[in-house]
Formats: C-alpha cells, sequence, structure tokens
C-alpha cells in the first residue's frame, strides 16, 4: 500500500502569479483607454488594440482572482494517492480522478510567450464525455473542451502554484499511476488463470 503524498500551494509563487496577472490587467486597461500610437501597422488597427487590451484585462484580472483565492486555502494543490489523485490547482480542476479512469499521463509544453513556456501534465481520460458532464462550471467546462481540442487532453494540471517542482510532481503522479497499472494487470492476469483452471 502506498502512503498518499499531499503536494501543497507555495505562498511565494501565488504571490507572484498575483502580482503578474495585476501587471496583465493594469496594462490590458491602459491599452484600452489610452490607446496608444505604435509603430507597427497592425497594432495600430482600433479592433486589434481593443481586443488585445480586452484580453490582457480579462485573462489579468481572472489570474488575479484565481490565485488571490489559492493564497488563502486550505485545501491542498494536489493529492496523489493509491486509488486516484484530487486535484485542486485550478478554477477549471476537475477534483478526483481515479486511475481507473485514465488511459495515459504525460508532460507537454507549450510557449506562452516569446519569453516564457508552460510546462503541464496532461491526463488523457477513458470517456471524456463522463467527466464533462461532471463539470457544473460552464467555463469551466467550455476550457476543457479547449484542452481537448489543442492539446488531446480534458484534465491539464499547472505546478506554477505548488511548492514542489514540476519534474517532482509528474514523477510522483506516473509512479503512483503505473503502480495501479501493474497492480491492475496481475489482478486481471490471476483473475483470467483461476476461470481456466
Amino acid at each position: 500500500m502506498q502512503i498518499p503524498t499531499i503536494i501543497y500551494f507555495s505562498k511565494i509563487k501565488l504571490i507572484k502569479l498575483v502580482l503578474i496577472s495585476a501587471i496583465a490587467a493594469g496594462s490590458g486597461l491602459w491599452f484600452l483607454i489610452t490607446q496608444p500610437q505604435i509603430d507597427a501597422y497592425l497594432l495600430n488597427d482600433v479592433f486589434v488594440k481593443n481586443t488585445l487590451g480586452v484580453l490582457c484585462t480579462a485573462i489579468g484580472f481572472f489570474g488575479f482572482i484565481s490565485f488571490t483565492v489559492k493564497i488563502f486555502t486550505k485545501n491542498p494543490a494536489i493529492v496523489i494517492a493509491e486509488n486516484g489523485l484530487r486535484d485542486n490547482t485550478s478554477v477549471i480542476a476537475i477534483g478526483f480522478i481515479p486511475w481507473s479512469t485514465m488511459a495515459s499521463i504525460t508532460a507537454k509544453e507549450i510557449q506562452v510567450s516569446a519569453f516564457s513556456k508552460q510546462k503541464f501534465i496532461s491526463i488523457t481520460v477513458k470517456n471524456p464525455d463522463e467527466f464533462l458532464q461532471k463539470q457544473r462550471n460552464p467555463f469551466a467546462r467550455k476550457m476543457m473542451q479547449l484542452n481537448n481540442k489543442h492539446y488531446q487532453s480534458l484534465i491539464s494540471i499547472s505546478c506554477n502554484g505548488v511548492q514542489n517542482s514540476f519534474d517532482e510532481v509528474y514523477q510522483t503522479i506516473t509512479s503512483f499511476f503505473d503502480a495501479y497499472q501493474l497492480q491492475h494487470r496481475d489482478a486481471e492476469r490471476n483473475q483470467i488463470l483461476q476461470q481456466e483452471l
């Protein structure tokens, strides 16, 4: 029997994420209000400026609220146990995900901007519709559908705001998943052998 691993939020990392979100929201508002003149032709278009301003403001505000809430939460970010994992890392987190419902777990990386990349843990489930129905929040359901469309996975776990490194979290999750699969295969093999006898 494996002892559960509990991964907590890092207050310092979350405070940094709150500040970055506030800067993004402030920059978006500044862009909307001042309508600055920019040398790039495309960025001087009013529609483009307004779209960028609204997007920066919305994403920054959403991040600011989400990360601020996580600073004050008492719940762990991720709990990894023998029967599955509980994800509480984001607003769209699904909660408990049994190992039996998972098809694969992979590490992915995307280019977020010209200066940074984002790593996340991608979990492919055997029955995506079941997880979409489980998600009551319409916004979260839409985000899960977008995840599935772009990354072929409904569930993405970000490690940006947790105490452990990405590699530590990924290694722990995959070792529990591998142990479950091995145990499950052995149980199936034994059942087949008993039926043949």
